[in-house]
């Protein structure tokens, strides 16, 4: 997805499990915080790697700010000078996170339902933010 230059983006995570509630698991996204549109996402561990796909497409598009929480994670892959930590300036991803378990029941916090594997919960979460 092409991503323009000089756009303000928010990057979040949101845990959910695979399996059964021992398997944990997180969606991690970031999006266009003007048109809220989801410019990268990826399902799996919380790792470097994992949030480094995430960062990686919106870095690549010079972007003005990157704003995200307090993970300490992002303070290694994100430029000082375009990196925001706030969570008070994260209120359109909160936002989504909120719309994603909210239609996605698999996601919710307190549910018996949530993914059978890793593939299924990927496909699932792309299907409803790029659709």
């Amino acid at each position: 997805m092409p991503i323009d230059q000089n756009k303000t983006f928010e990057a979040d995570e949101l845990r959910t499990f695979v399996g059964n509630k021992k398997n944990e698991s997180w969606v991690a996204y970031g999006i266009e915080r003007k048109t809220k549109a989801v410019v990268s996402i990826q399902t799996g561990r919380r790792t470097k790697v994992n949030l480094t796909s995430v960062i990686q497409p919106i870095l690549e598009s010079f972007p003005k700010k990157i704003r995200t929480d307090g993970l300490n994670i992002y303070r290694y892959l994100i430029p000082e000078k375009r990196h925001t930590v706030s969570e008070h300036l994260t209120n359109k991803i909160e936002r989504m996170n909120l719309n994603l378990r909210t239609h996605l029941k698999r996601l919710s916090r307190k549910t018996i339902c949530f993914s059978r594997c890793e593939t299924m919960l990927d496909a699932v979460v792309k299907i409803y933010c790029w659709s």
